[in-house]
């Protein structure tokens, strides 16, 4: 057997707002075995006021060759009230308990305080992805070989974490029990549980200097802006770092910045963002002095 539940809101759509004047459609969600598996706009003749009565098809839909529903259909409920996924839960878990038609998992592992080390400046999307790296594994009652319990960027939350982050902070994953079992947790069973990992940010290294091959640059009267860039684009970078590890610098034109002066320009690179583990000293610039020649009259 399958718990299927679907939750019909004619207050809103999927893009979390109030259905449009005049539409028929509003926010639908599905849940199979207390799981949101799926949610979009559905049609609904009571959506906005355009009627009294919700029509509705159950077995089949208003597509005649689509077919109808094969299988069996047992308890079947219509509810005035809009569930919530923790309502949606309770109903399952109910039901799963009363059939006796699920498995518990006892014990998942790694416990709460497991350690992750990123490099400073490190993503948020890619700390997520060396998250789901951790291998999360659950033992059932009556058999022998754990379980894996893979997870998904989408499950985790990091606390508070920006690129620029430093220290430890605090991640939380979402684990859901696979089809068939549930946790065990206390005197109760739950569809989901909560691990943490704590996220360790290592030391960066800090670029202290960034000096160009050239510090002034000569052109000639009428050197358009994009030419001086050009030749700008051409010089190479001498990186000094608290490490003396080797730092690469990429030039290109459109890092370059002019701001005319009196006799001609001064030229300031964009350093951006520097790589995963390096972290700019404060107030670092890289500028260049470009003089223009005097025309020949």
């Amino acid at each position: 057997w399958s718990h299927v539940v679907l939750v019909v809101d004619g207050t809103t759509t999927a893009a979390g707002t109030a259905p449009a004047e005049g539409s028929s459609f509003c926010l639908g969600t599905l849940y199979v075995n207390g799981k949101k598996v799926a949610s979009g706009d559905v049609f609904n003749e009571k959506a906005n006021g355009r009627g009294t009565k919700m029509k509705t098809y159950f077995g089949a839909n208003a597509w005649k060759n689509d077919g109808y529903y094969k299988g069996l259909v047992d308890e079947f409920v219509f509810t005035s009230e809009v569930l919530t996924e923790n309502d949606v839960e309770t109903y399952y878990l109910e039901n799963a308990m009363a059939t006796n038609q699920i498995s518990k998992i006892t014990k998942v592992s790694p416990d709460d305080g497991a350690e992750l080390e990123v490099e400073y400046g490190t993503s948020l999307v890619n700390v997520k992805r060396e998250l789901e790296k951790i291998p999360f594994k659950a033992a059932a009652e009556g058999e022998e070989e754990p379980m894996e319990l893979p997870t998904t960027s989408d499950m985790w939350t990091v606390e508070d974490y920006e690129i620029t982050s430093t220290g430890n902070v605090v991640a939380t994953v979402k684990l859901m029990a696979p089809d068939g079992y549930l946790f065990k947790q206390g005197e109760g069973l739950s569809l989901s549980m909560t691990r943490t990992v704590m996220v360790k940010i290592k030391e960066p290294a800090i670029i202290n200097a960034v000096q160009p091959s050239q510090t002034t640059l000569e052109v000639p009267y009428g050197t358009s802006e994009d030419a001086m860039k050009e030749q700008l684009a051409k010089l190479t970078f001498t990186v000094t770092t608290s490490d003396s590890s080797v730092y690469e610098i990429v030039n290109a034109k459109s890092k370059w910045t002019l701001t005319e002066t009196e006799n001609g320009y001064t030229a300031a690179f964009n350093l951006g963002t520097p790589e995963p583990g390096y972290k700019y000293a404060e107030n670092l610039k890289v500028e260049v002095t470009v003089t223009v020649k005097q025309p020949i009259k």
